[in-house]
C-alpha cells in the first residue's frame, strides 16, 4: 500500500497519456482550429523561454525538488542541450512542413515558421533517438510522391540547418563538447553505440526491470517510494521510471490498464482506414517509445492524439464543419 500523497504523485507522471485518453474518450467537442493554434503559439513560447532560460536563468522553469547540483546538470552552458518538454514536437512539424497536401493546419507562414523552430529546437536537444526519427521523416517526404520542387524545398531546410548546427558548434565549446561525445565519436569510432547508450546506462535499467518483473509488481504496480531501478551513480536514488513507454504503464499503473492502454491504441491509431501519414508518424512514435516515454510522460501522446482529431475531420469533411481562417 502507498499514502493518497504518493498515488497522486504516481499518477501525475501520466498526465499526458491521460489527457490524451480523455480526449478520444470524449470526442469532438473542441473547436480544433482554436485548439490546433493554441497548441502551436503554447509550443513556440516554451521554446522561446527555453533559449531564454541558456541566457537568463528562469526560476520557474524548474521543478520544486531539483536540487541545485541537478539544475546545473542540466543547463545549456553545462550540458550544450537545450531541454525543453515540447522539442519532439519537430517531428510532426517536419513532417508537416513537407506535407505535399496542404490544408489549413500546415499551409499558413506563421505555422510553417513554428514548425522550423520545432525542428531547431528538436536539432539543439541533440537527443539521438529523436534525430534518428527526424531523418527517418525527412527520407520518407523525399521519396514519397517525389517532385523536383520537393527536393530543392527540402534541401534547402536541411542545407539552412547544418549550417545553423555549424554555426553553434563552432560557436559554444560546450556544444561542441556534446556532439563529439553524443554523435561524432561513434562516426569516427572513438566510441560505439553500446558503450555510448547501453554500458553503465540502460543495462542498470534492464536489470531493474527485470528483478521488477520477477517480484510480480507488473501485477497491479509498483509502489512510488521503490522506484523502479536505481542508478548507483546518483547517490542510490530510486527512479520512478524508464526510458520505456510500455514498461512505465505496466509498473506504475498495472497489465490490466496497460492492456486497456493497447486496445485504444490499437483501435484508435492504428485503424487502415485513417490517412497514412498519420499512421507513419504513430508508428515510428511507437518505436520511439522503447527508448524514449513518448506516449506516457512526454506530451508527444497530446500531440499526436491532436493531430488524430484533425486526420480524422479532414477525412471526414461532410459530417464536420471546417471554418476558415
Amino acid at each position: 500500500m502507498q499514502s493518497f500523497s504518493d498515488s497522486t504523485k504516481s499518477f501525475r507522471l501520466g498526465i499526458p497519456l491521460f489527457c490524451a485518453l480523455l480526449f478520444l474518450h470524449t470526442g469532438f467537442r473542441i473547436d480544433l482550429q482554436s485548439t490546433w493554434k493554441a497548441l502551436l503559439y503554447s509550443v513556440l513560447i516554451s521554446i522561446l523561454l527555453s533559449v531564454i532560460n541558456t541566457i537568463i536563468p528562469l526560476p520557474f522553469l524548474h521543478s520544486a525538488n531539483q536540487t541545485d547540483s541537478d539544475i546545473v546538470m542540466s543547463s545549456f552552458e553545462y550540458s550544450g542541450r537545450l531541454f525543453n518538454d515540447n522539442v519532439s514536437f519537430g517531428i510532426i512539424g517536419a513532417y508537416l512542413l513537407t506535407e505535399k497536401r496542404k490544408s489549413w493546419y500546415n499551409s499558413k507562414f506563421w505555422q510553417k515558421m513554428i514548425f522550423a523552430i520545432s525542428i531547431a529546437a528538436l536539432i539543439t536537444a541533440f537527443n539521438r533517438t529523436y534525430l534518428f526519427i527526424l531523418f527517418v521523416v525527412i527520407i520518407y517526404n523525399l521519396t514519397r510522391d517525389m517532385s523536383i520542387k520537393k527536393i530543392f524545398y527540402m534541401s534547402f531546410f536541411i542545407l539552412l540547418a547544418i549550417l545553423i548546427i555549424f554555426q553553434i558548434y563552432a560557436t559554444f565549446p560546450f556544444v561542441q563538447k556534446q556532439m563529439d561525445k553524443r554523435i561524432l565519436s561513434i562516426f569516427i569510432g572513438d566510441n560505439t553505440i553500446y558503450k555510448s547508450t547501453i554500458k553503465g546506462n540502460r543495462d542498470v535499467i534492464y536489470e531493474g526491470i527485470y528483478n521488477r518483473f520477477i517480484q510480480g509488481y507488473w501485477i497491479i504496480g509498483i509502489p512510488y517510494d521503490l522506484g523502479i531501478f536505481t542508478y548507483h551513480w546518483k547517490s542510490g536514488t530510486p527512479m520512478k521510471y524508464t526510458d520505456t513507454s510500455f514498461v512505465n504503464i505496466i509498473f506504475r499503473c498495472g497489465i490490466l490498464p496497460f492492456i486497456i492502454v493497447a486496445i485504444i491504441f490499437k483501435t484508435y491509431f492504428l485503424d487502415k482506414t485513417l490517412h497514412k501519414g498519420f499512421r507513419f508518424l504513430m508508428m515510428i512514435f511507437l518505436l520511439a517509445s522503447l527508448n524514449i516515454d513518448a506516449l506516457y510522460r512526454h506530451n508527444t501522446i497530446l500531440f499526436i492524439t491532436i493531430l488524430y482529431y484533425i486526420y480524422f475531420v479532414n477525412q471526414n469533411r461532410s459530417q464536420f464543419t471546417i471554418k476558415k481562417q
